[in-house]
């Protein structure tokens, strides 16, 4: 995959990059080695993460998207767990969440919304009762690391103030 930068370009972030920002009159924002420390790479994980939370805003809303057997309850979901896979595999030592994500109480009406609809709908699709049970329990796990993950960085926010 070909650089974005020109030459010249990859020559004064590689500079600036072993001095510091400041000096070379570029703005580089990174605070420490890590893969997602530092301005750009939060820039991309944020342009990967906003669809998913926008995917599940837009379905949280529409009862119908969210019954088992469509498309949009299967896509919601997973962005649920990806979210949720990133916000726990980027959190460092330090414990940071390095994911933006949703206040926990929007997660939680989105979780209340989803279960409702499940609950109301599952049924209809003849699922054995051990198959139900199973599937809801990894659904509720699934929304409660999210919203574990939320709450941590609402009190890491809290805390830098």
């Amino acid at each position: 995959m070909a650089s974005t930068l020109e030459r010249d370009d990859a020559a004064v972030a590689n500079e600036c990059f072993a001095t510091t920002a400041s000096s070379c009159g570029v703005i580089m924002g990174t605070w420490e080695p890590g893969n997602f420390e530092n301005d750009a790479a939060s820039e991309y994980l944020d342009d990967l993460t906003r669809p998913l939370i926008e995917h599940v805003e837009q379905t949280a809303v529409n009862p119908a998207a969210m019954e088992p057997d469509e498309l949009d309850s299967v896509v919601m979901i997973c962005n649920i767990e990806m979210l949720a896979c990133l916000a726990e595999g980027l959190a460092k030592d330090d414990g940071v969440i390095r994911v933006e994500l949703p206040r926990p109480t929007k997660i939680k009406k989105w979780k209340n919304a989803y279960l409702k609809v499940w609950d109301r709908y599952i049924a209809e699709l003849n699922p054995t009762n051990a198959h139900k049970a199973r599937r809801r329990e990894v659904i509720v796990n699934t929304f409660d690391r999210l919203i574990a993950a939320a709450q941590r960085q609402t009190k890491q926010r809290r805390g830098r103030r």
